[in-house]
């Protein structure tokens, strides 16, 4: 299953979010438009954080418009994850890939991809993912990784991000048409610290327990005080104590 998509690439570019707000506010993009850069100096991840994308790097915005309910419309994270680790293991077969709930995937258990999904007016969804080829200096608190920190070889990001958004939408026209399971399934096959004991940080709280995965709707699944908690929203954090 395939759906056709058009990519408009720039040299570079504060935000691809931003160019793609206001490519639509001005009419000049439709759903299914893929806004791209290989040079991203403002972009923005989760909780308004910076993730800025070295010349070299992968910065791209999907703009979609979703048949399916709005309440459905999270389950795309999960489906931007699959995409990014699916097309980097096409280059990089060997690479060890994790997705980290809801909206990093991990190399060598270290962030090469951040995703951040933004709602727009109309029913437009704005799917950003900014990929690391590139490789990372050491920055306290950034558990940041390139892809050629782990290979001799390099990649161009137009060409991975072909790989990704061929990957992304065959599994999004799935998605709309038969639903979360095989999305879910496909997750939770390269989900970090499955069954492990895990942080989630919610605005100024934390709580602890044990992930047992994501139910049918995508919602985070935490054990803690013999009982099971849904999360739809939060930071997971691994502390030290709790990684084996």
């Amino acid at each position: 299953m395939e759906k056709d998509f058009l990519i408009i690439e720039y040299d570079e570019l504060d935000s691809t979010q931003t160019e793609a707000k206001n490519l639509l506010y001005r009419g000049k993009a439709y759903p299914n438009t893929v806004v791209f850069t290989a040079s991203q100096t403002k972009g923005r991840a989760k909780n308004i954080r910076t993730w800025s994308s070295a010349q070299g790097d992968l910065a791209c915005t999907i703009i979609l418009k979703p048949s399916t309910d709005v309440a459905l419309h999270p389950q795309i994270t999960y489906i931007a994850a699959i995409a990014v680790s699916n097309a980097i293991r096409k280059f990089f077969p060997a690479a060890s890939l994790l997705h980290k709930w809801v909206n990093d995937v991990l190399l060598e258990n270290r962030k090469v991809s951040g995703i951040l999904l933004e709602k727009y007016q109309d029913g437009f969804i704005l799917v950003g993912i900014g990929i690391n080829i590139l490789p990372k200096k050491p920055i306290p608190d950034l558990n940041a990784i390139g892809i050629t920190d782990i290979s001799p070889f390099t990649i161009t990001p137009k060409a991975l991000l072909q790989v990704v958004l061929e990957e992304f939408f065959e599994l999004f026209v799935y998605w709309e048409q038969f639903g979360f399971q095989r999305i879910k399934i496909q997750w939770l096959a390269r989900a970090a610290n499955l069954n492990k004991k895990i942080v989630i940080k919610i605005e100024d709280q934390e709580k602890s327990g044990i992930f047992l995965g994501i139910d049918d709707k995508g919602n985070l699944q935490l054990l803690r005080n013999q009982k099971i908690e849904l999360l739809c929203a939060g930071d997971v954090f691994y502390k030290k104590e709790y990684i084996c």
